[in-house]
């Protein structure tokens, strides 16, 4: 089963820390919940 992860990339970006997840660049959508889920860790 196919599933569609949608990312919304913000155009300026700056970061303080060292890790960086997609979340803190990106908005992320999925309608599967355990996929995004894994997508925002």
């Amino acid at each position: 089963m196919n599933h569609t992860v949608y990312l919304k990339l913000n155009q300026i970006t700056e970061l303080t820390h060292k890790e960086v997840v997609l979340k803190d660049v990106a908005e992320v959508y999925c309608d599967d919940t355990n996929i995004l889920n894994k997508c925002n860790a």
